[in-house]
């Protein structure tokens, strides 16, 4: 059905519409939100001899459909507030309600962004408490296709306990504290699907033309187009499917079939094509961004793909570098085993990305990870992704993250580890510990614990028997380290590594195999 439902919008695409009364974009609704404070567009279609009126708070603007029948309006200035009413006059009236002025976010990404509240942690209570008027939401439909589609179909809702209960727990938590700190209406769109890598969501255009990922390009296209054996039980039926050769008919012979590697949803494009395409012309403040997790299972060079994604995407919007604050990483599963770091390469993939790439944000989870890779504290996501907002939007001065890696320098067998965005000074999340899951590495590349010491307000001294002349340090390396190094707001430190060797594993500090999370 999903499919049969795609391919007629496809090919309804292709012709020039005939339309009998002026519509409107499916962006547009009652309860939506406006973006204050820049130009603002408005549009639909309509028959090209049409003259179309738009009026909303004092404004009242004429447009003229082009030759495919598309219109198109800019509001100016809009001052945060409401509820207002719009409306759109040609053949037909159509009148919008309840409309608020305040800043719209798009929050992105896979499963975590997606968690709905109803899975979170004190769900009962935070969805019945949820009822709040400042706060509009809009889910886009999950649709993946190879060609880019320009309309989506949904509604915007208040935000109710009968509408959250399914929405985002990320972007509701982030929407709740903008509108409890800075007062100002809110709007949320999500746009995101489990399961996905960054690829999807990446422009076919970014991946082909940009020449800094040319060679990632390549291994995207070769392991799309790459299968794996997978067996097929006895006297299972096949029907066609084109995940699967049809030539494995069922039979009583144990038999195998080809699976393609990489699932329709996780191609090259597929979601930016239905999910983040028919967004680009709704004015917005800035996005939100939870996604990494199942680039881990190949790392190739998120580091570069990343940053290619903000950009492009600013491009596309066509609205300047708007703020876009994302999460690293949380941990993930038990610290029982050593870990080479292929889940710590996405973080620090991340926190480069933070800082290299302006007007952007990064939010440290490190500390409220679970055995699933699915944490159920989104209230404190969201509270940290509301910091950076406050920062880069309001200009509040106000310490946004936890301690992040500044510089390293080593005098015989000490390495002294400095930090940035220490507030009023680093410390250990429980008084009396000392700071966990340090290692220190010479030449030999072989790392050991440290014994450390906090220093100074942003300094922590680290120091092994083994190791005489350090050269190397790595503090939280992990897939799932016990970690509890924060700066005096409770904030977590970023993991980080001082080398840049590839393959080599750290040690787990004492006792951790029977540590419990």
């Amino acid at each position: 059905m999903f499919l049969t439902v795609f391919f007629v919008l496809i090919l309804l695409s292709s012709f020039t519409p005939v339309y009998a009364n002026v519509t409107l974009s499916g962006l547009f609704s009652d309860n939506m939100v406006l973006q204050r404070g820049m130009e603002t567009k408005v549009w639909g279609y309509a028959d090209t001899d049409e003259t179309i009126i738009v009026e909303f708070n004092d404004q009242k603007i004429q447009a003229t459909p082009g030759i495919d029948g598309k219109w198109m309006v800019l509001l100016k200035n809009l001052q945060p507030g409401g509820p207002h009413k719009m409306v759109i006059s040609g053949k037909n009236i159509i009148e919008l309600n309840n409309i608020l002025v305040g800043d719209v976010w798009v929050c992105s990404g896979q499963s975590n962004m997606a968690w709905p509240m109803s899975k979170t942690s004190n769900a009962a209570f935070d969805v019945a408490n949820s009822t709040n008027p400042l706060i509009r939401i809009f889910t886009v439909p999950r649709i993946s296709t190879t060609t880019e589609l320009e309309l989506t179909i949904s509604k915007w809702s208040e935000c109710l306990p009968a509408t959250v209960l399914s929405y985002s727990g990320v972007a509701y938590f982030f929407g709740k504290n903008m509108v409890d700190t800075t007062k100002v209406p809110v709007g949320l769109i999500n746009a995101s699907v489990g399961a996905t890598p960054i690829e999807p969501w990446m422009s076919q255009k970014e991946l082909t033309t940009n020449p800094v990922l040319a060679e990632d390009y390549k291994k995207i296209v070769e392991l799309e187009n790459s299968y794996t054996e997978v067996p097929v039980p006895v006297k299972k039926t096949i029907t066609e499917n084109i995940d699967y050769d049809p030539t494995a008919l069922a039979d009583n012979t144990p038999k195998t079939i080809k699976k393609p590697v990489v699932s329709a949803a996780q191609r090259q494009s597929v979601c930016y094509n239905g999910m983040i395409s028919p967004l680009l012309n709704y004015t917005i403040k800035g996005v939100i961004w939870y996604q990494g997790e199942n680039n881990s299972l190949r790392t190739m060079d998120y580091g570069k793909l990343f940053p290619a994604m903000i950009t492009s995407w600013r491009q596309a919007w066509n609205i300047g570098e708007f703020p876009f604050i994302f999460v690293q990483l949380a941990y993930y599963g038990k610290p029982e085993k050593q870990d080479k770091g292929a889940w710590s390469i996405i973080q620090e993939a991340q926190l480069r990305t933070w800082q290299t790439v302006p007007n952007t944000g990064m939010v440290v989870t490190l500390d409220i990870g679970d055995v699933s890779v699915h944490p159920k504290d989104k209230s404190t996501v969201g509270y940290r992704l509301s910091l950076h907002a406050r920062k880069l939007v309001f200009s509040e001065n106000i310490e946004c993250s936890g301690p992040v890696y500044d510089s390293v320098k080593y005098n015989k067998n000490k390495a002294y580890v400095k930090f940035t965005h220490a507030a009023d000074g680093i410390k250990v999340s429980k008084p009396g510990e000392k700071p966990l899951w340090f290692c220190i590495a010479g030449e030999d590349k072989v790392f050991y614990n440290a014994d450390t010491v906090i220093s100074g307000k942003d300094t922590v001294t680290l120091t092994a028997p083994e190791v005489k002349n350090p050269v190397a340090v790595r503090y939280a390396w992990a897939i799932a380290p016990v970690n509890n190094i924060v700066n005096s707001l409770g904030l977590p430190a970023s993991p980080f590594r001082t080398d840049n060797w590839d393959n080599v594993l750290v040690p787990l500090p004492p006792g951790v195999i029977t540590a419990t999370k």
